[in-house]
């Protein structure tokens, strides 16, 4: 978030004095809607989210840009569909572009950061990629309830669990797990909540610097 950026380049140059020598940051300040190309055919997005009152937080959107057949193209196999582009090209002696496939940008991943859920249900782009990194702190009632959870800017399993038919990725993986849970607990819990739903295949999760293995 553009109101970070301060206090967090005063922090890599504090980590480089510690260091005894620089770091190659490149800090970008974004606010909700500013992308940064990142790669030829990479840009990543940022969306406005709810975490803390005070300070503004962003989730991000990583996405590639490839090539889309355009209709009635798009219904052909492959083998036909390079037959009629040769024909074409050998007709016309330009580029098929515009005229098979069009350019287009799509997610292939997301990371919400600490948040609420109603702060990322607007944005679809969360929902459609590939893969998405899901903030998720509390997972029963040791945690707290959704109430208290939303209290301090976080997400429980139970508003995941209730909203399971929104996830059209492929890929879902919790993170940010309170570090009350071991291992163990985490995956019993996951998989007995989500059994039946639509991520029941397709969610995963990622732990970071948990006391418990």
């Amino acid at each position: 978030p553009l109101d970070r950026v301060e206090a967090l380049t005063e922090a890599v140059d504090a980590v480089a004095r510690l260091y005894g020598k620089g770091c190659d940051v490149d800090i970008r300040g974004l606010r909700h809607g500013d992308d940064v190309k990142v790669w030829k055919d990479l840009k990543v997005k940022a969306f406005e989210t709810r975490h803390d009152e005070k300070q503004g937080s962003l989730g991000y959107v990583l996405y590639r840009k490839v090539k889309k057949r355009i209709p009635p193209y798009d219904v052909l196999d492959d083998e036909s569909y390079f037959i009629e582009i040769k024909r074409w090209c050998d007709e016309h002696h330009q580029s098929p572009l515009d005229v098979f496939f069009a350019l287009e940008w799509i997610p292939v991943m997301a990371y919400t950061g600490d948040c609420i859920w109603e702060s990322i249900a607007r944005y679809e782009e969360f929902f459609i990629a590939e893969t998405l990194f899901l903030e998720c702190t509390g997972l029963d009632a040791r945690a707290g309830t959704i109430a208290s959870m939303e209290s301090f800017g976080l997400m429980h399993l139970d508003t995941i669990v209730m909203n399971t038919h929104v996830f059209q990725n492929e890929r879902v993986v919790l993170s940010h797990i309170s570090d009350r849970y071991s291992r163990e607990q985490i995956e019993d819990i996951v998989q007995t909540r989500l059994e039946g739903t639509p991520l029941q295949d397709r969610c995963s999760y990622v732990l970071c610097g948990h006391r418990y293995r």
